[in-house]
């Protein structure tokens, strides 16, 4: 992801590998972290379609949110934003849900595909 700031562009990664060497100290721990995280996800993921089948407002908003601190402690900016304005704006507006659910899954895939792009070793085949 890029972002302009006054005509400068800076570059987000999708993963900000030095937040997981500071929590996890070897190769299998880290390998681990990622495999935990990308389950958590998955279920998380379950609970927003949950939400979005039956109108639920907290359930979404809850599940978004667990989903953003997730996120945001291993150093994934993209799909902490992402998750952000899915738990504001999808608890309110339930019409938006739908848009979030994808470009939270959309944020996933890519984040595995960097991750195996450049630190194949982390990614579990």
């Amino acid at each position: 992801m890029q972002l302009h700031l006054n005509m400068i562009e800076i570059d987000i990664p999708l993963f900000d590998f030095r937040r997981l060497h500071m929590i996890a100290e070897t190769e299998q721990e880290k390998i681990s972290f990622l495999e935990v995280f990308f389950d958590m996800a998955e279920t998380i993921l379950t609970e927003m379609e949950s939400a979005l089948r039956n109108n639920a407002s907290l359930q979404w908003t809850e599940a978004a949110h667990k989903l953003r601190g997730a996120a945001a402690n291993i150093g994934m900016s993209t799909l902490e934003r992402i998750c952000l304005e899915s738990e504001k704006e999808g608890g309110q507006k339930p019409d938006s849900r739908i848009i979030y659910l994808k470009q939270t899954k959309d944020e996933l895939i890519q984040i595995k595909n960097y991750i195996a792009e450049k630190h194949p070793p982390l990614i579990a085949t």
